[in-house]
């Protein structure tokens, strides 16, 4: 006799799912990349060239004005904590420590000579000028900074302020803009945050560390995050 048979349902397998299909991104053709990079270099090069005069102008009379007698001091007292000498115990003054010990570095670097201390002096009113070009560039782009800049470093460098001068006031103004930027960069949606506003405390306290009144910027931050 037949022997009786199953209907067996035949089950196939799901279609396997297509690879996935890789988009590259658009290629940047040579003169779009060109245009790119000068749009961000450009800048760069138009303001150094314009503070280049300014800063050549400020050093000359920061460093040859009749009036000046604290450069002096702060020389010597560099001078003297490299022999050893102990800053408020040997060698004492109002000021908070930070501007005898850029003095002694200047003068370790420079084997003594007070042109070091000058060249230090133009590379922190170079790097003041940076922070608010920096600063500006990130808030409105980078050709408003340049103006910005430009006009900021004119007002900076006048003979009332003494910044580019060996005193405390060129430290301070350099710190203060680098407080600003920091917290600028940590607001305006910086990827490390935590370590830019860190960045943002360390140069609030070497501001206070150049001048004792040197915390108005981190006054105005703490007001902002009220």
């Amino acid at each position: 006799g037949r022997r009786p048979t199953q209907d067996c349902k035949m089950t196939s397998a799901p279609p396997s799912a297509p690879p996935p299909r890789t988009v590259e991104p658009p290629r940047m053709d040579t003169s779009s990349a060109e245009l790119a990079r000068r749009h961000r270099v450009w800048p760069w090069i138009v303001t150094a060239a314009a503070l280049l005069p300014i800063l050549a102008v400020n050093q000359y009379f920061s460093h040859h004005r009749s009036d000046e007698t604290d450069a002096w001091l702060f020389a010597y007292y560099g001078r003297e904590l490299l022999r050893g000498a102990r800053l408020y115990a040997d060698l004492w003054d109002n000021k908070p420590p930070l501007m005898y010990w850029f003095n002694a570095a200047a003068l370790w670097l420079g084997g003594g000579s007070l042109a070091a201390v000058r060249a230090a002096c133009a590379a922190v009113v170079l790097a003041a000028a940076a922070m608010i070009f920096l600063s500006a560039r990130r808030l409105y782009g980078p050709w408003p900074a340049c103006a910005v800049t430009v006009v900021a470093v004119m007002h900076l460098t006048l003979d009332y302020y003494h910044v580019g001068t060996d005193r405390p006031e060129t430290l301070l103004v350099l710190f203060e803009l680098a407080t600003f930027y920091w917290y600028v960069r940590a607001e305006t949606g910086s990827v490390r945050r935590a370590a830019v506003l860190v960045a943002c405390g360390m140069c609030a306290g070497l501001s206070f560390c150049s001048k004792q009144i040197g915390l108005a910027t981190a006054g105005a931050i703490v007001l902002h995050t009220i």
